[in-house]
Formats: structure tokens, C-alpha cells, sequence
């Protein structure tokens, strides 16, 4: 009697990879959608089966509209099968020697002063929390998960603030201002 053995299919590997390795992640649930949707047409295809010309069809296709997200997508996928090979899943991973289709540009767009002024505007009307997190966001020019992470403390009506992010730390001390620029008020400055 002959015992058949599973086939491991690309899209169940997605959702082992992502109890493995991504959950733990804050992004992982948007890595997990992103290799989803990018990958769709092999989800179907036995792991074994997928080869390295298979995967760069897909980057490449999503690098005539997406360039920088099929860079990225590209440094989702390394891993994925890097731990479908550590789980002896597969034998080689097809994905080690893809090169990246494109180079990521940094972006250099910044907001102008009408589009500052209706961020603020709006921010007053959504109240608290997100009101005020949004003008301070726009205050101190950090990103909205250096803010959301960094540890504060409240002194003598001081907020301090301590980020890591980037390439050096970073202190933001914040008071309250009033609308006048007097301390004590609804409004927030960086000092």
C-alpha cells in the first residue's frame, strides 16, 4: 500500500511562511497581501515546481507599472523561499539569484503651502487622538511610525521625544502653545 504523499502548493507555503516568519512582523500582514496578489498566478503550482524564469516573469511584470514595488516585491520573495528552503520544502531557491529589476529612487516630492495649510485645518476638525498626532507629525517632519513608536515622557508640559530611525537620533522636545504663541493652549509647536 502505497502512502501519497502532500504537495505542498505555493499559496498554502504563503500562509505557513506568514504564521513562520511574518506575524511577528508589523508589516508582515501587507507582505503577506502584497506576494498574494503579485503572485497570484503561481499560487496554484507546487512549490517544487516553481522555477527561477517563473518568478522574474512576475517581477518583471510588475516592473513595467510598479518599479519600485517590484524591487521590493522581489526583497519580499528572497526570504519566503529562503525559509522554504531552510524547511527542506525545496531543494534550490529560485529566487536567490534574481537581481532587482530596478533602483529605487527616493522620492522628492514635499507638500505645498495650500496643502500644509488644508492638512492642518482638517487635523483640527478630526479632534483627538488623531487630530493632534497629525499636527505633530507635520511639526517635527518625522515619519508616522518613528512617532507612533517613540517612548515619550512629560515634563514640566515638555513632551520629549527620542527617535533612532534614519541614519542618527534624533530629540524632538514639543510644548503646548496657545493660539497667541503663549504656553498653554491647544496648539503645538517644536522647540
Amino acid at each position: 500500500m502505497s502512502k501519497k504523499e502532500h504537495v505542498l502548493l505555493l499559496g498554502d507555503s504563503l500562509d505557513l511562511y506568514s504564521q513562520a516568519a511574518l506575524s511577528s512582523r508589523r508589516t508582515g500582514r501587507e507582505i503577506k497581501r502584497d506576494l498574494r496578489r503579485d503572485f497570484a498566478e503561481l499560487l496554484d503550482y507546487p512549490v517544487t515546481a516553481i522555477t527561477p524564469s517563473m518568478l522574474a516573469s512576475v517581477i518583471d511584470k510588475k516592473a513595467r507599472t510598479a518599479p519600485t514595488m517590484s524591487a521590493r516585491l522581489l526583497g519580499y520573495a528572497k526570504p519566503w523561499f529562503k525559509w522554504l528552503l531552510s524547511r527542506g520544502h525545496i531543494v534550490e531557491n529560485p529566487a536567490a539569484n534574481l537581481a532587482k529589476p530596478t533602483v529605487e529612487v527616493p522620492r522628492e516630492r514635499v507638500l505645498s503651502s495650500d496643502e500644509l495649510k488644508a492638512i492642518w485645518q482638517a487635523s483640527a476638525e478630526e479632534g483627538y487622538p488623531f487630530g493632534p498626532f497629525v499636527r505633530l507629525l507635520l511639526l517635527t517632519g518625522v515619519r508616522r511610525q518613528e512617532l507612533a513608536g517613540c517612548p515619550s515622557s512629560k515634563h514640566l508640559g515638555r513632551l520629549s521625544l527620542y527617535s533612532n530611525g534614519g541614519s542618527g537620533s534624533s530629540r524632538f522636545d514639543v510644548k503646548p502653545l496657545g493660539v497667541d504663541g503663549s504656553s498653554g493652549g491647544s496648539g503645538w509647536s517644536a522647540s
